[in-house]
């Protein structure tokens, strides 16, 4: 599958995240118009043989804080990441009825170390990973049926159309 990076072209993000999507096709700043009044953004939007994923990147990294998982509840330091977390899902809820397709939600955290093996967890839905070790996971991911490169495309196509970029 040729390498395909498109960055949003006013895009603020860090664009460490996407370096680490290789060989994936990346979408990137898609604003989320699928809600009235919404004026959320995704940070990325990944579209490969495993489906479609949306990736929501956090830059985690004082050196006086830490990620604690109890209990199901996930803290960043002394706060509550629990907003987070459903801010994620329900930015992929709105990319799945914009594309009608399923969309997996993923945290990716720059710096800090996700307490979990592997680097990486499940929370409420999510998929919480440290940043590095994401490109790993995407490519780990089992190809799914009728996700060829001709529909890989057609996808993307669509979230150009109906997910537009952000335009600053």
């Amino acid at each position: 599958m040729p390498v395909r990076h498109e960055p949003a072209p006013d895009s603020r993000l860090s664009h460490r995240t996407p370096r680490g999507f290789e060989p994936i096709r990346v979408q990137e700043s898609a604003n989320l118009r699928a809600s009235p009044g919404s004026r959320a953004n995704i940070d990325h939007l990944v579209v490969g043989p495993f489906g479609v994923a949306l990736v929501d990147s956090k830059n985690w990294q004082s050196k006086k804080s830490r990620i604690v998982i109890t209990g199901g509840l996930l803290r960043y330091g002394r706060y509550d990441q629990t907003k987070a977390l459903q801010t994620v899902v329900w930015e992929a809820q709105q990319a799945e009825k914009a594309l009608e397709v399923p969309v997996r939600p993923i945290l990716a955290v720059h710096g800090a170390k996700v307490p979990a093996p592997r680097g990486r967890t499940e929370l409420h839905g999510v998929t919480v990973i440290e940043a590095k070790k994401l490109r790993g996971m995407l490519a780990g991911l089992s190809p799914q049926p009728g996700w060829d490169a001709a529909r890989v495309t057609a996808v993307e196509q669509l979230a150009e159309q109906r997910l537009p970029r952000h335009g600053g």
